[in-house]
């Protein structure tokens, strides 16, 4: 709880996924709450953050192949 990432990007799409707690996830003037079971694409290159509004676990995939 309480612990968060700086704004930063990646090249390739991302999914997040809240898999216990409750984390919030930031991007340029949109921010979500994600609970367990909860999921979030983004695609490459956008700036964003995370926050974990309690104890959580979250899982995080990129993609990094080429289109």
């Amino acid at each position: 709880s309480g612990k968060a990432t700086r704004e930063h990007r990646v090249a390739g799409e991302i999914t997040v996924q809240c898999i216990e707690g409750l984390i919030e996830f930031t991007t340029p003037g949109v921010s979500c709450r994600l609970s367990a079971g909860q999921l979030i694409h983004l695609e490459g290159g956008v700036p964003h953050s995370l926050l974990a509004l309690a104890d959580s676990t979250a899982l995080l995939t990129i993609c990094l192949a080429p289109h």
